[in-house]
C-alpha cells in the first residue's frame, strides 16, 4: 500500500512539474526556453549559471574571492574587541574554535583594535589571536581563506534589452 501511495505521489508531482513547464512555455520566452530550463534544471537538476542569467536583467554577480575571510563578526566597544556572534559554520574562525563573546586581546603580537584586525585580515594569510574567554587567555591560530560571499549589484551601463528585461521582471513601466 505504501509503495503505491509513493508512486502515486511521484506521479502527481511529475504532473504538476509538466503543467508548470507548459504554463511557462505559453507565458514566457517560449517553448525553447521552457524545454531548455526544465530539461537542465528540473529533470537533470543542474545548477543554472546565475551570473549569465542575472546579466540578462542588468545585474552583476561577483564573488569577493580576492579578499581574505575570517567568518566571524567582531566589534570594538570601549577599547575592547570581541566576537559578537558565533562564527559561520565552516569558516576559518569556526575551524579555529572562536565563539561568541570571545575578547580579542592581541592580534599577531599587536594590541587588538578593529582597525588593526581589519588591516591584518586584508594583508595576512594567517592570524595569531590571544583571546580571553571565561577569565582565562588562550592563543588561536587561524588560516584565513578566500571570501566565499557574493555581491549582487545593478550593472552601471546595461544594454537596452537588459533594462527592458529588468523592468519586466520587476514589473516597472519605465
Amino acid at each position: 500500500q505504501k509503495i503505491q501511495s509513493k508512486e502515486h505521489n511521484k506521479s502527481l508531482i511529475l504532473l504538476i512539474v509538466i503543467k508548470c513547464q507548459m504554463k511557462i512555455a505559453g507565458n514566457c520566452p517560449g517553448k525553447d526556453f521552457a524545454e531548455n530550463f526544465f530539461g537542465k534544471y528540473i529533470y537533470q537538476s543542474k545548477m543554472p549559471n546565475y551570473e549569465n542569467l542575472l546579466k540578462l536583467v542588468g545585474v552583476s554577480l561577483k564573488q569577493n574571492s580576492e579578499e581574505n575571510y575570517l567568518g566571524a563578526g567582531y566589534t570594538e566597544n570601549d577599547g575592547t574587541v570581541f566576537i559578537y556572534s558565533n562564527p559561520q559554520k565552516g569558516s576559518p574562525a569556526y575551524k579555529a574554535g572562536l565563539i561568541s563573546h570571545d575578547v580579542i586581546k592581541n592580534v599577531n603580537g599587536q594590541p587588538a583594535t578593529t582597525s588593526i584586525l581589519d588591516s591584518l585580515i586584508k594583508t595576512e594569510d594567517k592570524l595569531k589571536l590571544l583571546v580571553e574567554r571565561n577569565d582565562s587567555e588562550k592563543e588561536f591560530s587561524i588560516d584565513l581563506e578566500p571570501n566565499p560571499e557574493y555581491v549582487i549589484e545593478f550593472m552601471e551601463n546595461p544594454n537596452k534589452e537588459a533594462i527592458k528585461n529588468r523592468n519586466s521582471w520587476l514589473k516597472q513601466d519605465k
